[in-house]
């Protein structure tokens, strides 16, 4: 299992975008109430609603659970990593390309990798 901090760094932008829009939804308490305060209520109703509606709207995945990439979780697997006559797919190929510089082996088998294939099927 990854730690927190390797999660937090793979975690995908539209997943922090989702994470910004819940925070300015949060009802905020103690404001002091100014003269010139109707019109924002106006303005921050209308970005509420937007926002709202933004949210309600659910995501359904591309793919399958068996085919999301084993790091972030977040894209499909298309990286593999070739060692001999062998290739394991495991990662997406941002994710595969980070395994691939800093450790140089395969995920799976712990073998040196010589490189990362993308794989596209037709």
């Amino acid at each position: 299992m990854l730690s927190n901090q390797v999660r937090k760094e793979w975690l995908p932008q539209r997943e922090k975008a989702r994470k910004r829009k819940r925070e300015a939804l949060k009802p905020t308490a103690g404001k002091n109430n100014n003269v010139g305060e109707a019109e924002d209520k106006e303005v921050t109703e209308a970005k509420k609603l937007k926002l709202e509606k933004a949210l309600a709207a659910p995501l359904m995945p591309l793919f399958s659970e068996d085919e999301a990439c084993a790091l972030c979780l977040s894209r499909k697997k298309v990286a593999a990593f070739v060692h001999g006559k062998t290739a394991h797919l495991f990662t997406c190929y941002p994710c595969g390309d980070k395994v691939l510089k800093t450790s140089g082996r395969c995920p799976v088998c712990r073998q040196r990798a010589i490189r990362l294939v993308r794989l596209i099927a037709s």
